[in-house]
C-alpha cells in the first residue's frame, strides 16, 4: 500500500523503526491486556495509556513525513501479521 511504501521510507533510519517498532509492539500489548481484561477500571487505564503510546507513535512517525492515517494503517497491518510475517518484513 502506499502508506506502507511510506513508512518504509521514511524509516530508512533504524534508530527510528526500532522506537516505533516498540511503541507499536507496546500498544499492541496493551490492546491484548484490554481485551482480557474484565474490569472497566483497568481497561479505562489501558485506554488512557494506549493513548499515550500512540501519541508517541505519531511524533515519531511526522517527524519522518508519515501521516497519522498512515501510521495508523501500518500499526493494524503490523497487528494482523504472523510472527513469521514480521520476520519477513523485519518488523520487531
Amino acid at each position: 500500500s502506499a502508506g506502507g511504501r511510506a513508512i518504509q521510507t521514511a524509516l530508512r533510519d533504524d534508530k527510528a523503526n526500532i522506537k516505533i517498532n516498540e511503541h507499536i509492539n507496546a500498544l499492541s500489548a496493551l490492546q491484548q491486556a484490554k481485551v482480557k481484561s474484565n474490569s472497566s477500571e483497568v481497561q479505562k487505564s489501558i485506554d488512557k495509556k494506549m493513548k499515550i503510546r500512540e501519541s508517541q507513535i505519531e511524533k515519531r512517525m511526522s517527524r519522518h513525513g508519515v501521516t497519522r492515517k498512515q501510521s495508523l494503517d501500518r500499526q493494524r497491518q503490523i497487528e494482523g501479521m504472523t510472527q513469521e510475517e514480521k520476520d519477513k518484513q523485519g518488523v520487531m
